[in-house]
């Protein structure tokens, strides 16, 4: 048995998505693709990830925050971090949200990330928030 940390990432897009699975897969991880909230779902029946890469925007708009409360509402889930990532900005060119966007309620997730993210910044993310889990 493999003591691998396993990641799941949540886009719709496959190509960003397979992406991102190459940068976490460039470090200790192994990672794993959901192209739909319905995916995610299954998949996170299935296994239980040691983090979750999730995408704001999904097939029916923000649909990555409506995730990320169900995921922290959940007991079997609360405590996996979630790194969540949203291309807004580069899509609109107005930044939307000028301050630090994560709360409890609202938008429960560990952080909140810009794309493109640079691999390195994602893998350190990453490390920080697994090492952080685990000290808890």
């Amino acid at each position: 048995m493999s003591n691998q940390k396993k990641i799941l990432i949540v886009d719709d897009n496959l190509d960003y998505a397979e992406s991102i699975k190459t940068i976490v897969e460039s470090g200790p991880y192994s990672a794993d693709v959901a192209t739909s909230s319905k995916q995610a779902v299954d998949k996170l029946e299935q296994e239980i990830p040691d983090l979750i890469i999730l995408d704001v925007l999904l097939q029916k708009g923000a649909e990555g925050i409506i995730l990320s409360r169900k995921f922290k509402k959940n007991p079997k889930l609360k405590q996996v971090p979630i790194i969540m990532l949203t291309s807004m900005t580069k899509q609109t060119g107005f930044k939307f949200i000028s301050e630090d966007p994560r709360h409890p309620h609202f938008l429960p997730v560990e952080e909140f990330v810009e794309k493109p993210v640079a691999p390195k910044d994602l893998l350190a993310k990453i490390e920080t928030l697994l090492s952080t889990k685990e000290a808890s």
